[in-house]
């Protein structure tokens, strides 16, 4: 009797019952690349001080990566500002689109 009125209190197990109308998420987008330089996934990584040696001028590295053909690009910031970041940008581009 106990097991009973628990099982019908209980929140887990009034979800489990069956009937119960299961809502299903509908799929989500797929995006396909069709040509290279489609999508670029770029991306900043904090070089951790004890990885970094006593000389050691650079802070992050600014990574870029082409969905489509797996190109990786990398290239070493002192800072993670707007202007560095930007002008980073700016030679990859030039570099890819040239």
């Amino acid at each position: 009797m106990y097991l009973v009125s628990f099982i019908s209190s209980c929140a887990v197990c009034k979800t489990k019952k069956p009937g119960q109308k299961i809502i299903r998420k509908p799929p989500s987008v797929v995006m396909y690349e069709e040509s290279p330089l489609d999508r670029i996934q770029c991306d900043l990584i904090k070089i951790d001080e004890n990885l970094k040696s006593d000389d050691a001028r650079y802070n992050y590295i600014f990574t870029a990566v082409c969905h489509h053909s797996k190109k990786a690009w990398a290239k070493c910031l002192r800072n993670k500002n707007a202007e560095s970041v930007g002008r980073i940008i700016g030679k990859l581009f030039d570099k890819i689109f040239a």
